[in-house]
């Protein structure tokens, strides 16, 4: 747990100045913790212990709960560092915004469907972005009513 802590620490809390601050929760009474881990979504892992004349299995938990405003987000387990500061990162930035920001994902010309899988870019920008399936015409003098563009990977030129 303290390489957890030293990432969210060193990535995130040290540089916000105090905006962000992190706490353990206690742990008792434990029936109160549960309670409040389960309705947090967290998920419960069995830790084995092994003593000089003992072996014991206990239960824990490594998840995170984030909160913002009357918003909240949470990461059920944590099993690896390496995606962490992204993973927490993300889900402030997904708290945070107020309004999503719209995206043109265009089509009609053989573009690669990413949005419409489950690949971990498409899940993350559902999360931040309002994407929008846009046949893109071969000619246009209406006005766009998004943020952003997105054209991946064409196969053809505006209809040829």
């Amino acid at each position: 747990m303290s390489a957890i802590c030293a990432i969210f620490w060193w990535s995130i809390a040290r540089p916000s100045r105090g905006k962000v601050r992190f706490e353990f929760a206690p742990a008792s009474p434990p029936a109160e913790f549960e309670r409040k881990a389960g309705e947090a979504s967290l998920m419960p892992v069995q830790f084995e212990q092994v003593g000089s004349d003992q072996f014991q299995v206990r239960r824990g938990y490594m998840g995170l709960v984030l909160f913002h405003r009357d918003k909240s987000e949470t990461i059920p387990i944590i099993k690896m560092c390496k995606h962490l500061e992204y993973d927490i990162t993300s889900r402030i930035a997904k708290m945070a915004v107020r309004v999503k920001k719209s995206v043109a994902v265009t089509s009609g010309h053989g573009e690669i469907e990413w949005q419409k899988g489950s690949s971990k870019l498409a899940e993350d920008m559902k999360d931040l972005y309002d994407l929008r399936d846009t046949p893109l015409p071969l000619s246009t003098t209406a006005p766009w009513t998004v943020d952003a563009l997105a054209r991946g990977g064409p196969q053809t030129e505006n209809g040829r």
